[in-house]
């Protein structure tokens, strides 16, 4: 198996505050006032594109390279580890400078008595 991992290392969250910007509530810059912020991947002209695994949409679409079908099955083993109360999503990466697939973006939707949510 391909090593991967999530890019976090050096990540931080943060808060957004207004600061005479000429804004009069958060609402009229974001939905949310927290964010995380993570190192930079390599993205340049030389670089690899970032390749999407799986989509919001093409969830249940069945994998055409090994990469893909690695994916498919660490949201296989996610959703059955959380007793079907995880679903992750929308996985993509690119491979950092130590050659390993960094996964980037991804989205979880969690399951709780009033149905599915986007976290």
């Amino acid at each position: 198996l391909s090593d991967f991992r999530f890019n976090f290392t050096d990540a931080f969250i943060g808060v957004l505050q207004i600061a005479n910007v000429g804004f009069d509530t958060l609402s009229d810059v974001a939905h949310y006032t927290e964010f995380i912020a993570t190192p930079l991947l390599p993205c340049g002209e030389a670089n690899d594109p970032i390749q999407k695994y799986t989509g919001n949409e093409n969830v249940g679409q069945p994998p055409n390279d090994r990469m893909t079908s690695l994916m498919h099955s660490f949201m296989h083993y996610t959703y059955v580890m959380s007793e079907k109360s995880l679903l992750f999503c929308d996985i993509q990466g690119i491979l950092d400078m130590s050659n390993v697939l960094c996964l980037i973006d991804p989205q979880v939707h969690r399951y709780t008595s009033q149905g599915y949510h986007i976290f």
